[in-house]
């Protein structure tokens, strides 16, 4: 026997052993969705004081199981399946909202233990429908060299993300998840917008435009009414000469007799003074 078989034969060989050891990519999922599920369970019923670092530890392992899903599984699958991924993409970014809401309540708040049931009951309902059809569909659509390879960068990414930054990784997915929203909710109001109207010059929207339209509704506001009368002036139907005011649109509004006397203005409580060269002793 020679000496490499010998040795192979007492201690193993590392090669081999490393090559079983990495799992196919839909038995590395079904195993960290195990592992999911139990600190769900742990988490559940742990104290005030333990519930912030295993919400932690569930945190970095769902985002990078999220992650290598969403970056290496599901595109391998798109073609072969390409609704049910889409599907799928849609419940992470609902599981990544769930768990940024988690995460930013404190344990002691009384809103912790709600957010974090609802967290697990988005993640359930997610690991159910995967198992049930993503992945039994994976097995039958993909041969076992391809799975293999699959677990295999899968595996090495999630240790990666685990052990590194994995909150930028979970700030990262809800920001594309926005993103992409508000874009869908710009096609679809569009789309369901109403005919246009005619068309109409563009108001302005800058600082600069706002502040001309405050500017001159300001002076509209202080712009005094239209006097209601004019000069007065002497008219004389049929021998009879009055002084009359005329208003805005030329009708008479004021009419006082040349003759009448200083006495009957007195009687009659004039309240109106002539100015200079407008009129008889008896208005002044």
């Amino acid at each position: 026997m020679k000496a490499t078989a010998f040795v192979k034969s007492l201690f193993g060989d590392d090669e081999h052993e490393e090559q079983t050891t990495t799992p196919a990519a839909t038995s590395l999922l079904k195993r960290q969705h195990q592992e999911v599920s139990d600190l769900f369970e742990q988490l559940q019923a742990a104290l005030r004081g333990e519930k912030r670092d295993l919400l932690l530890e569930l945190a970095a392992k769902l985002v990078a199981h999220s992650a290598i899903e969403k970056e290496i599984f599901y595109p391998a699958l798109r073609q072969h399946q390409s609704e049910d991924v889409v599907e799928a993409v849609e419940e992470h970014a609902l599981v990544e909202h769930c768990l940024a809401r988690a995460l930013a309540t404190r344990a002691g708040d009384e809103s912790f233990d709600a957010r974090v049931r609802v967290l697990c009951q988005v993640v359930d309902h997610h690991v159910q429908e995967e198992e049930r059809e993503l992945l039994k569909q994976a097995e039958s659509d993909l041969s076992s060299e391809q799975l293999d390879e699959l677990g295999e960068s899968m595996l090495e990414r999630f240790e990666e993300i685990v052990s590194g930054d994995w909150e930028a990784v979970l700030a990262q997915g809800i920001s594309a998840a926005t993103v992409a929203g508000k874009g869908a909710g710009k096609t679809a109001t569009a789309s369901a917008a109403k005919p246009p109207r005619r068309a109409t010059a563009p108001k302005a929207t800058t600082t600069r435009g706002r502040r001309a339209r405050a500017k001159a509704s300001k002076s509209a506001a202080k712009k005094p009414a239209p006097r209601t009368s004019r000069k007065r002036e002497l008219v004389a139907p049929r021998g009879d000469r009055r002084f009359v005011r005329r208003d805005a649109k030329g009708r008479f509004n004021e009419v006082v007799d040349a003759g009448r006397s200083l006495s009957q203005d007195r009687r009659r409580k004039a309240k109106t003074r002539a100015r200079r060269g407008e009129g008889d002793r008896g208005d002044r």
